[in-house]
């Protein structure tokens, strides 16, 4: 019965100091304040806190935090970016004694190599699908367990730093770096440059989705906070003075700027606007006009035509205007590659004069960089010119594109 006796007290020193457990599950250790303190004496007892990685916080042990994962709904993805960090660097080295077996006809060890390379890249695949769906799942619940706004708030803003930790990990993988550990060998081509960039590239869209959603969240929250603070002013105002009623029965005219004492009819004229009408909306509006039949003709029925139908086969072929932005983007590509220049999204509409805004053609241009050839892939890369939101300091926004050559 001891031991029964011992676990009734854990959970009770657990419910007694809920709120700091949660905080500290959060911020990831405990704080220095009088209330952390009697938290870390009373769950020390039973062995529930701990240190981690040699440093002075204090955190609750791993026992305590799969509880907490378990009801607050919270991803692998805690971990995920140091973990799949030291199996990549693992995985790299494994990639060396791989390229040493060849160079010394050990088939052996070629062959286990092979084997732990593709075991261990398909477990590193697995932890970023596993930590980017569950991410998603996260952002899904919204927080629902949580009831306290402020509280919430905070966990938005965690979860947005654990989603950019997530990010970092994903664009660690370049493109360039891949195709530096595959040079010249078609099991590693195989592995690194078709079956990774594939995943990668779906845990990508599944965590860009997820950030999305929880950068908008963000926002909405932020209002209500706002909201919410001002209905907890008056409560306290009310507590104060019990007769305090909001109204604005009290505001007289003598209050008031004579503007708005002041009412009057408002006259409202439309007339058309013939003299900014382009030739194409007039052409437009004659054909329109063309095809309203006359009075005389609406009621004659029509005729009835019979007859073979005869089509012309010699006739010369129509001309289909070439897109002016997807021409752009293609001599865009040429002049850096053959130049060596770089230039970016806005100079490019400024000079070809394009009737596009800067955020469309940065998205074109880089969905037409990445549909490019590899060879002229390898050759051209880009950056994204931006900085914080004014107001919301998590949000990052893209401004511009800078374009250069490799």
């Amino acid at each position: 019965m001891n031991g029964a006796a011992d676990a009734k007290k854990a959970l009770r020193a657990l419910g007694a100091n809920a709120d700091v457990i949660v905080e500290s599950f959060i911020n990831r250790g405990f704080g220095n304040s009088d209330e952390d303190r009697k938290a870390i004496d009373a769950l020390s007892k039973y062995r529930l806190v701990t240190h981690l990685d040699d440093d002075d916080t204090i955190r609750v042990r791993n026992v305590v935090a799969r509880l907490l994962n378990h009801t607050m709904g919270r991803a692998k993805q805690e971990s995920a970016d140091a973990q799949i960090s030291a199996m990549w660097k693992d995985l790299n080295d494994k990639f060396g004694h791989y390229r040493e077996a060849l160079k010394l006809n050990s088939f052996d060890d070629v062959l286990n190599l092979e084997s732990e390379i593709q075991e261990q890249l398909a477990e590193i695949i697995e932890d970023i699908n596993n930590a980017t769906s569950q991410f998603s799942y996260f952002i899904s619940t919204g927080f629902s367990h949580v009831a306290h706004l402020d509280l919430r708030l905070r966990i938005n803003e965690q979860a947005i730093n654990q989603g950019r930790r997530l990010n970092d990990v994903l664009e660690s993988f370049s493109l360039e770096e891949l195709s530096e550990l595959a040079r010249g060998n078609e099991f590693l081509a195989r592995m690194l440059l078709k079956i990774l960039p594939r995943q990668l590239e779906i845990a990508t869209k599944n965590l860009a989705s997820a950030l999305k959603t929880l950068a908008e969240r963000l926002v909405k929250l932020r209002k209500d906070a706002s909201l919410t603070n001002m209905i907890i002013s008056f409560e306290k105002h009310l507590l104060r003075d019990p007769n305090f009623r909001p109204s604005i029965a009290g505001l007289t005219d003598s209050k008031l700027p004579a503007s708005i004492n002041v009412s009057s009819p408002i006259t409202l004229f439309g007339y058309a606007d013939v003299e900014t009408v382009s030739e194409h909306q007039i052409s437009l509006l004659a054909d329109i006009i063309n095809k309203i039949p006359a009075k005389d003709d609406a009621k004659k029925p029509e005729n009835v035509r019979t007859g073979e139908i005869q089509i012309d086969l010699y006739s010369a072929p129509q001309e289909i205007e070439s897109d002016p932005v997807d021409t752009a983007l293609s001599e865009m590509v040429t002049y850096i590659i053959d130049e060596g220049e770089t230039v970016k999204a806005s100079q490019i509409i400024t000079a070809l004069e394009l009737d596009i805004t800067v955020n469309d053609l940065m998205v074109l241009a880089a969905g037409y960089i990445r549909g490019l050839p590899a060879s002229k892939r390898e050759a051209i890369d880009y950056r994204f010119i931006g900085g914080a939101h004014p107001h919301y300091k998590d949000v990052l926004i893209a401004t511009d594109m800078e374009i250069t050559s490799c």
